[in-house]
């Protein structure tokens, strides 16, 4: 079964009135609201927020022929969707994945100023 914790990529079903449509969990896509989970869902062909405490009791496991489908005839919608999902914010999907290189850091004050020459300034330098 699903649980918040869950550290690897977990295919299951999600109950919805009286059919079952197959999701996906990825680990690597975290929620940025407390309570809530990412779940690429087959029907819609997209990454859904749903709340824990609801979907929890809709989620179920399915056995090991029913995974091995699910992930043979989703995985590459599902990682197209997490693509456009994720537009960046996630890396290293796989081993081979680089992270983008870190934006640059702003000058801070101490180094946008020239400290050396301000016993040279006067006011008259103003006009």
């Amino acid at each position: 079964m699903l649980t918040q914790d869950c550290k690897v990529v977990w295919y299951g079903k999600i109950k919805l009135d009286s059919k079952k449509i197959p999701v996906i969990y990825d680990p690597l896509i975290t929620p940025s609201i407390k309570g809530c989970i990412y779940l690429y869902n087959a029907e819609r062909d997209a990454i859904i927020q749903y709340t824990w405490k609801i979907v929890e009791s809709l989620l179920c496991d399915v056995d090991k022929t029913e995974k091995a489908a699910i992930k043979k005839s989703l995985d590459a919608k599902w990682k197209a969707a997490r693509k456009r999902f994720s537009k960046g914010r996630v890396y290293a999907f796989n081993p081979e994945d680089k992270a983008p290189a870190p934006a640059p850091v702003a000058p801070s004050n101490e180094q946008r100023w020239d400290t050396s020459d301000d016993d040279s300034f006067e006011l008259e330098d103003l006009g």
